[in-house]
This record gives C-alpha cells, sequence and structure tokens, in this order.
C-alpha cells in the first residue's frame, strides 16, 4: 500500500463546484491516474467516499484504513481548496473597498 499512498499524494486533484463562475467553493475533489500500471479513480463528494483501483489487471480491495487514509486526504485537499477560494474573495472584497 505504501507505493499506492505515494501515487495518490502525488496526484494532482481536480475540483468541482455547483456554481458556473470562476473560483466558485469546491463541493468536491477527484483524483485520477490511468496508466498500463494503475487505474486510480478516487472522488470525495458531499462526504461521500468513492473510488475504483486496480493494479495492473487485479481490482484493489482497500482495508478499513485504506478507506480512511482516501477520505482524510481528499477532505484535507478539498479544505486547502477551500481556504484558497475564501482567501481569494477576501482579498477581492479588499481591494473593493480602495
Amino acid at each position: 500500500m505504501k507505493d499506492l499512498k505515494d501515487i495518490i499524494l502525488s496526484l494532482e486533484p481536480e475540483f468541482t463546484d455547483s456554481e458556473s463562475f470562476i473560483n466558485a467553493l469546491p463541493i468536491g475533489v477527484h483524483l485520477n491516474l490511468d496508466n498500463e500500471n494503475y487505474l486510480i479513480d478516487l472522488t470525495l463528494k458531499n462526504d461521500l467516499l468513492e473510488f475504483d483501483i486496480w493494479i495492473g489487471e487485479e481490482k484493489y480491495i482497500p482495508t478499513y484504513s485504506d478507506e480512511v487514509f482516501f477520505s482524510k486526504h481528499l477532505s484535507r485537499l478539498l479544505e486547502d481548496r477551500l481556504e484558497i477560494v475564501k482567501d481569494y474573495y477576501e482579498a477581492e472584497r479588499y481591494e473593493e473597498g480602495y
């Protein structure tokens, strides 16, 4: 699992939101990798964790601790993105004051 965790930690997140404007607050995060060695598809949206992981030709069945790791990592990515968006709006509001 260590190699898989390292790969998951290295993936660039994609965020989803419910709005259609720039810098909307994210409601979900998705990690994806599809190559000849791995298929990794992890999504956290509305506190629902979904995953599909294949290592080579074998479907990976995560343990409970793996699922906790996935959930915590995705939650942390989502929280970090929320902070970035909030900081953006605070800076924009500050600039409008001048």
